[in-house]
């Protein structure tokens, strides 16, 4: 019987492991690294290539990623022995952006990095207020953002809105899971192979079922081929 082969999944910005506690805790050989330092002229495809050569298991392998992570995936995939790219609320090209991301470019180069230090801080706040009328997902995502450093925060901004694929990156296979509610990344902007009904923009922990239905079924065709 064929052996899963590693699979990477990359947490959205401002999020780290947690984002895929379910999956961990359902699959097999799932890596979440951490992510690393960007240079300053990193572009979000330079970025990928650096973050590939840390992770790189040095045998075939998934990758994947939720929202940034997805697209960063993308970007990864051409410097690993890739055998599927996973998009679990993310999408496939800058194309795919909503209009009204691509309209912020100017304005996002405007926002300091001590201004999302300050919104992270303030999360444990607002969680004590209102913690009782939130999903548990979105009070693991508020500390999540709390955490998370806000000088990448800024940078990832920036690099999504910057956002140009190389072509290589086409030879991978892509598999989509979206959820049709997503208010941050419309579905009709994309092509998702699994629409799930009711699904927001945390699939990985409102949905775990089946995101981790998706990406169980898929790499085993993988492993048949």
């Amino acid at each position: 019987m064929p052996r899963d082969p590693p699979l990477i999944l990359l947490p959205g910005m401002g999020a780290d492991r947690r984002l895929f506690g379910d999956q961990i805790a359902a699959l097999d050989k799932v890596v979440v690294p951490d992510w690393i330092a960007p240079e300053p002229r990193d572009t979000l495809v330079s970025y990928a290539a650096r973050m590939a050569r840390g992770v790189d298991p040095g045998v075939p392998c998934c990758v994947g990623g939720a929202s940034f992570g997805g697209m960063v995936a993308l970007e990864m995939a051409p410097y690993l022995q890739a055998k599927a790219c996973f998009l679990i609320g993310s999408v496939r090209s800058p194309d795919e952006l909503p209009w009204r991301a691509r309209m912020l470019t100017p304005a996002a180069w405007l926002v300091p990095a001590w201004s999302l230090r300050v919104a992270g801080r303030a999360a444990p706040t607002i969680i004590a207020l209102a913690g009782r009328l939130m999903r548990p997902a979105t009070q693991s995502t508020l500390r999540q953002f709390a955490d998370a450093d806000a000088r990448f925060v800024r940078w990832a901004s920036l690099a999504i809105l910057r956002w140009k694929r190389p072509a290589q990156t086409a030879s991978v296979p892509v598999f989509q899971i979206h959820g049709d509610r997503d208010p941050v990344l419309p579905h009709r902007l994309t092509r998702p192979d699994v629409l799930v009904r009711g699904g927001g923009h945390l699939l990985s922990m409102t949905f775990p079922d089946a995101v981790n239905e998706f990406l169980e079924t898929r790499m085993r065709a993988l492993g048949e081929d």
